[in-house]
């Protein structure tokens, strides 16, 4: 019985020493705040798991830090720098160097008519309409994101649990897509 009791501790120890690794080398656990709005896949109250060296990649959910407001941002990545990208009313809307796109997925009014091109000048404003990577250079509707420096977005790995905490069945140890 000492012995099972020795190897289960062992046990124990190498699973909390692999967790505090993965914590404080790979994960990052964020909460979702109260006042941000719901989406299709965080809603307020969800404690999910962000990797700490992710780098953000076209439609990943992601977590990203405004420079302007030191408010977070939650939302799918539209368009990464460089891409081609949608210009409204003959000016070029793109990316800027080190700068991705982040659609909020609560915003359901698409933008007006967009033609894709390439970015010749630098955008006077910080709002931007989503991009479309690969799509024939024909108008479309997009829907509008928000440029944010793209060294402050980190991806939406996993959710842990939601706001009625982990024994809840709702919501619970799922990979977020």
């Amino acid at each position: 019985m000492a012995k099972l009791s020795r190897a289960s501790l062992a046990l124990l120890a190498i699973l909390l020493a692999v967790g505090a690794v993965l914590y404080l080398a790979v994960f990052d656990v964020w909460v979702v705040p109260d006042g941000a709005p719901s989406t299709a896949a965080l809603e307020p109250g969800d404690v999910v798991l962000v990797g700490r060296r992710s780098e953000p990649t076209k439609d990943a959910l992601v977590r990203c830090s405004d420079p302007r407001t030191q408010a977070v941002v939650a939302g799918r990545v539209s368009a990464l720098a460089g891409e081609r990208v949608a210009a409204t009313n003959g000016k070029a809307a793109g990316v800027e160097p080190g700068h991705v796109v982040v659609r909020k997925e609560s915003q359901a009014e698409p933008a007006e008519s967009l033609s894709l091109g390439r970015r010749t000048a630098p955008a006077p404003a910080r709002k931007a309409p989503a991009a479309v990577a690969s799509a024939p250079a024909a108008p479309a509707s997009v829907e509008a994101g928000e440029m944010l420096p793209g060294q402050t977005c980190r991806r939406v790995v996993y959710r842990l649990w939601g706001r009625q905490g982990p024994f809840s069945e709702a919501r619970r140890f799922s990979p977020i897509y």
